[in-house]
């Protein structure tokens, strides 16, 4: 069910400039104001490269890269972090590097209708969890 690549999968889609800026936009404002313009990547490259779940990951996860670096660039030009900082990143660094392994390992079988779907249900669960319980 979720290993079967189906003949007829989703095609590419030809995204307008406009529609570019716009959720590159939207992706840089909510990601500054509140930390999380994944989403609107997200979307947008589910749009591009809907016939090839690789091509998608990488230019997630470059762009992830991108925003980060300039994120956490800010946040130490701040003087927002801190002694205790270092060992919240190694932790999370070693968590990070596992995770990212046994993803790709699974992300390699799985078929490209599958990624999409479970994509966007989890924005959709990040999106109510952020609803529901950020107050």
């Amino acid at each position: 069910m979720f290993m079967r690549e189906r003949s007829a999968g989703p095609k590419d889609q030809d995204v307008t400039m406009i529609q570019t800026v716009t959720l590159g936009f939207f992706g840089g404002f909510i990601g500054g104001l509140f930390g999380v313009g994944g989403p609107f990547f997200v979307f947008y490259f589910l749009m591009v490269f809907a016939s090839n779940k690789f091509k998608y990951l990488a230019n997630v996860q470059f762009v992830t890269l991108l925003v980060s670096t300039f994120s956490i660039s800010l946040h130490a030009i701040n003087g927002d972090f801190n002694v205790d900082f270092i060992g919240y990143f190694l932790v999370g660094t070693v968590a990070v590097v596992i995770g990212t392994i046994l993803g790709l390992k699974l992300f390699a079988v799985v078929n490209q209708m599958w990624v999409r779907r479970f994509a966007m249900i989890l924005v959709l669960v990040a999106a109510l969890n952020l609803i529901l319980f950020s107050a």
